[in-house]
Parts: structure tokens; sequence; C-alpha cells
């Protein structure tokens, strides 16, 4: 039996756990978010950069992108790299300035879909990027060129993260996943 006690203390604990939520997880703008990490003492920082576009939306991923097909997306693809993710970044400019970058990490969605053009402006809107001395990029391993690799070494990255999820093709059929063969995957890792 529950008593009456127990059910004004469960509830009490109830309003003040969403009051605590409400507190925690309240809406911000940019310029408070900026303020906070300028207060921060710690002066590192880790950068991640993300790539919404997938190669394929595969089954057992969380974090679901969303699928891209050059041909027929090109524009949104643009417009993400040229307009969207540059103001993203440029509020926070002044804060990535101020601390010791120790990582940049490219994580998505399907980095390795960017064009080499793309990775290029990218690297070079980035404060210190040639300067950091951690940088991660993941890589699916379906969807790289070799002149991406080039690219990478040419900056200094220093760990890429390449998907295998499977060397079966039906597994992978299952999983909705692009699949790569287990030569290509060793080509790439050898590259790398």
């Amino acid at each position: 039996l529950v008593t009456d006690d127990q059910i004004d203390k469960n509830m009490t604990d109830y309003a003040a756990t969403i009051g605590k939520f409400a507190e925690l997880y309240r809406s911000v703008d940019r310029h408070e978010i900026v303020e906070a990490w300028q207060r921060c003492v710690n002066p590192d920082l880790h950068v991640y950069l993300h790539t919404p576009f997938c190669a394929s939306v595969c089954k057992f991923c969380y974090y679901k992108g969303v699928e891209f097909d050059a041909t027929r997306e090109e524009e949104v693809y643009q417009r993400y790299f040229d307009d969207y993710l540059p103001r993203c970044i440029d509020p926070f400019l002044s804060v990535i300035e101020s601390k010791t970058i120790r990582n940049y990490f490219f994580g998505g969605g399907t980095p390795s879909l960017m064009s080499i053009e793309t990775m290029e402006d990218l690297f070079a809107r980035l404060p210190r990027f040639r300067e950091t001395r951690s940088k991660t990029f993941e890589i699916h391993p379906a969807v790289w060129t070799e002149e991406q690799i080039d690219l990478l070494a040419d900056h200094g990255f220093n760990c890429c993260i390449v998907g295998v999820q499977s060397y079966d093709p039906e597994v992978l059929t299952r999983q909705n996943r692009l699949s790569a063969t287990p030569e290509s995957i060793h080509r790439l890792v050898s590259l790398i």
C-alpha cells in the first residue's frame, strides 16, 4: 500500500525534477553560449563539424542523416557548406580563436561525401587549422577518393575512422548500408 504521504512526496520529487529539467534544458541563444564559453577557464576546446548527408540511411545508426544523391541534390549540398555551416561557425569564431584547439573532428553523416573543393574551403575557414595537432575524419569505406586521403595527409590529419560494420554483403543490404569489398577497404587503410 502507498500512503498519502508517499504520494505527496513522489509528487513533490516529480515537480522538483521537472523544474530542474526546465532550468537545465531551457532555450538559449548563440550569444549566451558564446558568453558561457568565454567565461570557461579551461583553455582547451574540441570542435566537432557535422556533415548531415549520408551515402545511405543505415538501419543501425542512431544519427539519422539525409540520404544524399549528388545528381539530384547538389544545390542543397552547396547551400549547406557554402551558407548554412559558415553561418553556424562564424558566431563562435571569437571563442575558437581564443582557445587552444585540441581536436577538429569531422563526423556525420558521411563526411567523405564532401568534394575536395568543399573540404579545402572548410579547412581554410577554421582558425589555426594547420597548426592543430589532432584532426579526425570519418570515412565511409564505399565512399572516398584517393585525392581526399591525400588532402587529409596534406592538412595533417592523424585519425581516420573507417566505418566497417560487416564484410558480409547480405548483412549490409539488410542494414541499408553501402558495401565495399574487403580489398577496397584494405587499400583505403593502406593509403591512410
